[in-house]
């Protein structure tokens, strides 16, 4: 009798103990212990624990380096800065570069070395550079060995801003057009003919006496002249020809009538003008 009730009394408090306990059957086996928290609310996620409390008084860390940007990456715009019509070639668009111009001859800011400069001489530049005693028919053929070799046609004119000359070119270094720049003349074409010459058409200013064509191409720059004179009666003895004595006229006497570019004095210009003039009535073929 004792020992029945010693063994109900036992039982009744081991399964009190197991109920007041909480212990639990897992997965791996018996365990003993109190329930956590998620545990007893039957859930299986995991409780979250708080992050302990930031230590204000301890310094504060350095921000975190950025990395650099690509250069590929395009760079943000402001929303006035107008957008640019210039694709590329990953589909963005960008804003074109901008482009310096510079002189012919002058070279590039990088220092590249100044191009080379072939310069044929012009009227003005033959009689100033002559023998100062020289008589009118030396003069003139001194000039018509440059104008007989000018690709100008005609190889003469008057310059009363509505003649017109052309250029001929044979043969333009690097074989492309090139860039030109114009002094006292009025563009109307340039362009290759069926020949494969480049011609250049244009008007010369009135009374243009040192009018010039520029051509830059290849690194070179080729300077022509243009052959062109102001109209001007140099017949000074009223003879009816222009000869020796109108020339000879011209250095003796220094009144208005022998003035022929009116700058109040006789000089290489009024020469030149002379000349010139003397050739438009005999042409260079009638020349010695």
């Amino acid at each position: 009798m004792n020992s029945a009730r010693l063994f109900f009394i036992f039982s009744w408090l081991l399964m009190a103990g197991w109920f007041f306990s909480g212990t639990l059957y897992a997965e791996d086996g018996l365990r003993f212990g109190p329930l956590r928290g998620d545990e007893a609310s039957g859930s299986s996620e995991p409780t979250q624990t708080a992050p302990p409390p930031e230590n204000l008084d301890a310094p504060s860390a350095s921000p975190p380096e950025i990395p650099p940007i690509s250069p590929d990456f395009p760079a943000r715009r402001r929303m006035s800065e107008p957008q640019s019509q210039t694709p590329t070639g990953n589909g963005r668009r960008t804003m074109p570069p901008s482009r310096t111009v510079s002189p012919p001859g002058s070279g590039s800011s990088s220092g590249s070395a100044p191009a080379q400069v072939a310069k044929h001489a012009g009227a003005l530049e033959l009689v100033r550079g002559g023998p100062v005693r020289s008589s009118l028919r030396e003069v003139a053929a001194r000039l018509c060995r440059h104008v007989s070799s000018s690709p100008q046609r005609p190889h003469l004119v008057v310059a009363d801003g509505k003649r017109r000359v052309q250029f001929i070119f044979e043969k333009i270094p690097g074989g492309v057009k090139p860039d030109i720049v114009l002094s006292d003349l009025r563009l109307e074409r340039f362009a290759r003919n069926a020949q494969g010459q480049w011609v250049l058409s244009a008007v010369v200013h009135e009374g243009a006496l040192e009018a010039r064509i520029f051509l830059y191409t290849a690194g070179q720059i080729q300077s022509f002249p243009v052959w062109s004179t102001p109209h001007r009666n140099v017949d000074f003895d009223g003879d009816g020809t222009v000869g020796e004595a109108d020339w000879a006229a011209l250095h003796k006497n220094a009144a208005s009538l022998y003035d022929l570019n009116g700058d109040g004095r006789i000089t290489a210009e009024d020469e030149t003008i002379f000349v010139l003039n003397y050739l438009l009535e005999n042409p260079c073929h009638q020349i010695d």
